[in-house]
């Protein structure tokens, strides 16, 4: 699914349309179409930051296009994204049942046999729920 990414500059609430890199070797900053994922050495600007993007000194600016312009929406995306919330939808069964292949561990948020044995003195906590986290045991000691 393609989700709309916003310009690199900060405060700016434009969506990115160009997507800036670095060749330190031929001290150049290249801006070309937005690519299709992010990568963390790049730069997503908007159109106004794209065309008006100056380098340092020494360094050159090459615009591998003459103008920027949002991605099309894709159709296919949008449409799998929808048969995949109707299939949910049409699936009664609770996602606790669900076992992924080849896994055959608990599911569930119930205690497993052991979580309980905690030294004297010290607050049986284990497994328990807390807000939408659940604590785990403690390691075992090994002599």
């Amino acid at each position: 699914m393609t989700y709309t990414r916003r310009c690199s500059k900060p405060s700016c609430p434009n969506p990115a349309v160009a997507t800036m890199t670095f060749d330190y070797r031929e001290r150049s900053a290249i801006v070309g179409p937005l690519s299709a994922h992010r990568n963390p050495g790049a730069y997503d600007f908007c159109r106004e930051h794209a065309e008006k993007l100056t380098a340092p000194r020494g360094w050159e600016v090459v615009h591998l296009t003459n103008s920027f312009t949002p991605p099309p929406p894709n159709d296919e995306e949008l449409m799998a994204l929808a048969n995949a919330v109707k299939a949910a939808a049409q699936n009664p069964a609770p996602r606790q049942t669900v076992h992924p292949e080849g896994y055959r561990g608990p599911l569930g948020r119930e205690p497993q046999p052991g979580w309980g044995d905690s030294a004297p003195g010290t607050p049986d906590t284990a497994g328990k729920r807390h807000g939408h986290l659940t604590l785990v045991p403690p390691p075992k000691q090994v002599s």
